[in-house]
């Protein structure tokens, strides 16, 4: 028998997370965790996150929170085929497509409100996972942050910054009721908004949202021989900008 790995992410406590087909080895859908410290695994129910079942006893497994999402589903693998479910195969719905697949089906998760209300439970888990590993992995500053980064006064930040967002200059995401800008868009020094931000935005198609825009800045880019655009830009900010215009040509809006 097989186990087949269809997305892994980090949870929210610390720990690691796998959505499997393959459940003791019978090909049964289930949701695996680790505790928070990356230790055991764990059968968890995906609607409220509670632990059910020990699957691996935390001695017998350890996974650091800085691993690599490919060293967490090798790790899976491993523990996997010593209690006999059989080695991991990474073909599922996740896994095995190309850089261009994985982008447009997060791309159409989140720019599709309908597929995250009335869609599957999978796909509102994966359209909350990927918002969430946006917001927790980068920084983002709110008005009064922007303002300080800026150099902006109480009494003219307000009107600068929405000038520099209707100037596709720079764009927030919502999160709940609050306005939050990605802190990355911002010069590391001057704190002025990097020029590359509105060629990169101009790429994308009009229309599009600010959490489809927010997902490219983050996901691994094969443009960028796997790099992070939003960590690129510090490195060779042509080259994202380069990556943007030459993704989006592909893209069918």
């Amino acid at each position: 028998m097989t186990v087949r790995v269809d997305r892994v992410w980090r949870r929210d406590d610390g720990g690691w997370g796998w959505d499997i087909k393959g459940y003791e080895g019978r090909g049964i859908y289930v949701l695996l965790a680790t505790d928070p410290g990356g230790r055991g695994i764990f059968v968890i129910d995906g609607m409220t996150s509670t632990t059910g079942k020990c699957v691996v006893p935390q001695q017998d497994f350890a996974l650091a929170r800085d691993a690599s999402r490919r060293q967490a589903v090798e790790a899976l693998e491993v523990a996997l085929t010593a209690i006999g479910w059989g080695p991991a195969i990474r073909d599922g719905e996740n896994m095995n497509k190309d850089e261009a697949s994985q982008q447009r089906e997060a791309f159409e998760l989140i720019t599709q409100p309908e597929l995250l209300q009335e869609g599957t439970t999978r796909q509102r888990l994966l359209g909350a996972e990927l918002r969430y590993d946006i917001i927790s992995s980068v920084e983002h500053l709110d008005y009064q942050g922007v303002a300080k980064r800026m150099g902006l006064s109480a009494e003219c930040a307000g009107e600068v910054i929405a000038e520099l967002t209707a100037g596709q200059e720079i764009f927030s995401v919502t999160v709940g009721n609050v306005e939050i800008f990605p802190a990355y868009q911002f010069d590391p020094v001057h704190g002025t908004p990097r020029p590359e931000i509105k060629q990169i935005m101009a790429s994308f198609a009009n229309g599009t949202s600010a959490w489809a825009i927010a997902f490219w800045f983050h996901a691994p880019n094969g443009y960028l021989s796997g790099a992070r655009p939003y960590e690129h830009l510090s490195v060779d900010s042509s080259a994202v900008v380069n990556a943007a215009r030459a993704g989006n040509e592909l893209l069918d809006y």
